[in-house]
C-alpha cells in the first residue's frame, strides 16, 4: 500500500510539472493582427512582412504556417517576439508565427 501511494505521489508530480511547462510556453504567445504581404525588405531577416492597423510593420517567419498561402489577406497571428530583434533601433520586430487563428 505504501508503495502504490509512492508511485501515485510521483505520478501527480509529473503531471503537475509538465502542465506547469506547457503553462510557461503559452504565456510567450501573443497576437498580432494585419496583413501579410511579401517579405523582400532592407532589414536582411524575415520572410513576409505583417502591416497592422497602425501601419506599424513586424517581420514574419514561421516553421509551422505557409505564410504565402495568406499573401495580402487580413489574419489574426498567433506566436512570439524573437529575442535579439530588431537589429538597429527603429527596424521592425521579428514575429515567430505559431498559428493563424483568424483568417478573414
Amino acid at each position: 500500500m505504501k508503495n502504490l501511494s509512492k508511485i501515485l505521489f510521483l505520478c501527480g508530480i509529473i503531471v503537475f510539472m509538465a502542465f506547469s511547462c506547457e503553462d510557461d510556453d503559452e504565456k510567450e504567445y501573443i497576437q498580432v493582427s494585419g496583413i501579410i504581404k511579401s517579405g523582400e525588405t532592407i532589414y536582411g531577416y524575415g520572410t513576409h512582412t505583417l502591416f497592422d492597423q497602425d501601419n506599424l510593420i513586424y517581420m514574419l517567419i514561421s516553421n509551422n504556417v505557409n505564410l504565402n498561402d495568406y499573401l495580402n489577406k487580413y489574419v489574426t497571428l498567433k506566436g512570439k517576439k524573437v529575442q535579439g530583434y530588431p537589429l538597429n533601433e527603429g527596424d521592425p520586430e521579428l514575429f515567430e508565427v505559431i498559428s493563424i487563428i483568424n483568417n478573414n
